[in-house]
């Protein structure tokens, strides 16, 4: 089995590389290096959101590379890790005469898109949806029939648990002996369905309760200024830190430090401008170091997330609601701690990069079959 994937720029940090690179992994492990090609977007510059911009030059370079390695490779299959890129699988599918597959994330694929995309997707011979709340709004939005969708859901990254914390970073900030909640995520206006707002309100409403708590935001982004100020006009700037982006053993750190994880990210599904998670990575990253999470109540995470087994899932719009769940945890210690092995052993068990590499097998070499999930 040959295997050429397309993937945008890994010149950033962020989901969909991070599921990239674990697919590469996954795949050179079934077939051999050999076997196995990445092409990704050669690009460099970001726009102050933090997304990646693509020149007319490199469009043209990674068209000419993605041919170029088509011709050479002679795969079995192209793989597109994002839908942008469907449309240059398409014509590479109909050149070499090679089934080609588009793996569907979230919000790409929610909402209305332009006809090149929608035909290049639904002309694709496998969809490979990350989450059911993805694929059911594929078959309603894209007109795809279920038959052609496989769900096969995000791996947890095994080099994560292997990391060494850096917990000298942790007594930098205070956090060594007192408890805090963590959220991860880019601070992004496009990006605000995430709830390190809502959080952040929560904990204004805990202050007179928990007045050791912290909350520690990872990751940076535009949006960051305007969640400074809402910090300082609730007087919870003795409270909330904000670190930017970090690297894997600072995150391994606050991962097995933390009390609890809490994104109570909102879904919208309106067609013109769908946000939401499409499965939230880190929602089972937080999950493997045996913590317990809050999230929403809606969308793909509840998928991951079994609520009272691995966590609590409340409104997301709702501070209040967000405040008390993280109430009953921290009131509640033993609970939140069975909560967090639970949620453990069930993402080991089910999202282990053991289980991914075999679903990928399963739907590569049977295609009609449903990547081990229906």
């Amino acid at each position: 089995m040959k295997v050429l994937i397309l993937s945008p720029s890994l010149t950033v940090h962020g989901g969909i590389q991070r599921y990239t690179r674990i697919l590469s992994r996954a795949l050179q492990d079934l077939y051999g290096r050999d076997h196995v090609t990445l092409w990704a977007i050669p690009q460099t510059r970001k726009s102050p959101s933090g997304h990646t911009r693509v020149t007319l030059s490199e469009r043209i370079r990674f068209v000419l590379g993605a041919w170029t390695r088509a011709w050479n490779h002679r795969p079995d299959w192209i793989l597109c890790t994002h839908v942008s890129l469907a449309p240059i699988a398409q014509g590479l599918s109909s050149t070499f005469s090679v089934a080609y597959g588009v793996v569907a994330h979230g919000v790409e694929v929610w909402g209305t898109l332009p006809h090149w995309k929608r035909r290049a997707l639904r002309r694709a011979h496998r969809i490979i949806a990350v989450s059911r709340w993805t694929a059911q709004l594929i078959r309603e939005r894209q007109g795809i029939p279920k038959q052609r969708i496989s769900i096969l859901p995000n791996p947890l990254d095994p080099r994560l648990l292997e990391t060494p914390p850096d917990r000298a970073w942790l007594r930098t900030l205070g956090l060594e002996d007192r408890p805090f909640l963590l959220t991860v995520g880019r601070l992004s206006i496009e990006e605000r369905y995430k709830g390190q707002d809502v959080v952040i309100q929560a904990m204004q409403k805990l202050r007179q309760t928990f007045p050791d708590l912290r909350y520690l935001i990872i990751g940076d982004g535009e949006d960051r200024d305007r969640l400074m100020r809402l910090v300082q006009t609730l007087g919870v700037q003795d409270r909330v830190l904000f670190v930017g982006t970090v690297k894997d053993p600072q995150l391994v750190a606050a991962y097995q430090a933390c009390q609890a994880f809490v994104m109570p990210a909102q879904t919208i599904v309106d067609p013109k401008a769908p946000k939401g998670e499409g499965f939230g990575l880190v929602y089972l990253e937080a999950m493997a170091f045996g913590k317990p999470v809050i999230g929403p109540n809606v969308g793909a995470p509840v998928e991951v997330i079994h609520h009272g087994e691995h966590g609590l899932l409340v409104d997301p719009t709702e501070p209040s609601a967000v405040a008390e769940a993280i109430r009953q945890m921290m009131q509640a210690p033993e609970r939140a701690k069975r909560m967090g092995q639970q949620a453990r052993q069930w993402v080991l068990r089910e999202f282990s990069f053991a289980r991914f590499r075999e679903r990928w097998q399963c739907l590569l070499e049977n295609p009609m079959a449903t990547g081990g999930d229906s």
